[in-house]
């Protein structure tokens, strides 16, 4: 499915130059969101571990104001709060999705919907598919039409979109692993209550 770039950021002139010397640091990441999955996996790359950062839990917006404001040291976040701030602050980008294994989004229906009426959400994930390829082969006017719908600068659209990928397919045992292993991790760090048995909850389309 279509997954956001991602990156840690740091100012422009902080000492950090890699992800080794985030540790001790301040972190900022929105709570149980695809960013605190991404610094889990960017600190297990570094060889360090959730013990050793300070995670400072702040929704975009507040994590925008508090790296500018040097109350953390570091902050993750995803496409387009990270074009914004790649456009707009004085930051560095020390690591992106593209130095771990990327995660993946899903789609999610509702269990007794998908049950019930399998036939019509096969018909809205292909309509999904169509609009997904469209917006791929037409990256520019799929990012004016965000910017127009989200309120935010187009440039600053173009960019986000512009290392998007856009792709829909279904959830290959890879994946699964993958969504198994995000699943561990929270439940883990008590960010779910009990364990997730991803497996079960996949829908598959009628005929595959």
């Amino acid at each position: 499915m279509p997954a956001s770039a991602h990156g840690l950021l740091v100012a422009e002139g902080s000492a950090i130059r890699s992800l080794a010397d985030i540790k001790g640091k301040k972190i900022a990441f929105a709570r149980g969101t695809s960013a605190h999955l991404v610094t889990l996996r960017l600190l297990a790359k570094a060889g360090l571990t959730y013990n050793d950062i300070v995670p400072v839990y702040l929704p975009p917006a507040d994590g925008a104001k508090a790296l500018v404001g040097g109350s953390v040291d570091a902050w993750v976040v995803w496409d387009p709060f990270l074009a914004l701030a790649q456009s707009r602050q004085k930051v560095r980008v020390i690591a992106t999705t593209k130095d771990i294994v990327n995660g993946n989004s899903v789609y999610v229906a509702n269990p007794d919907f998908a049950a019930k009426h399998p036939r019509a959400l096969a018909a809205v994930m292909e309509e999904v598919k169509r609009v997904t390829e469209w917006a791929a082969q037409n990256r520019d006017q799929f990012a004016e039409k965000l910017a127009a719908a989200i309120g935010i600068d187009r440039d600053v659209e173009r960019l986000a979109v512009g290392r998007t990928d856009l792709v829909v397919g279904p959830i290959t045992p890879t994946i699964v692993a993958q969504l198994q292993e995000t699943a561990d991790a929270f439940e883990k760090l008590r960010l779910i209550p009990e364990p997730v048995d991803i497996r079960s909850a996949v829908w598959s389309s009628p005929g595959n």
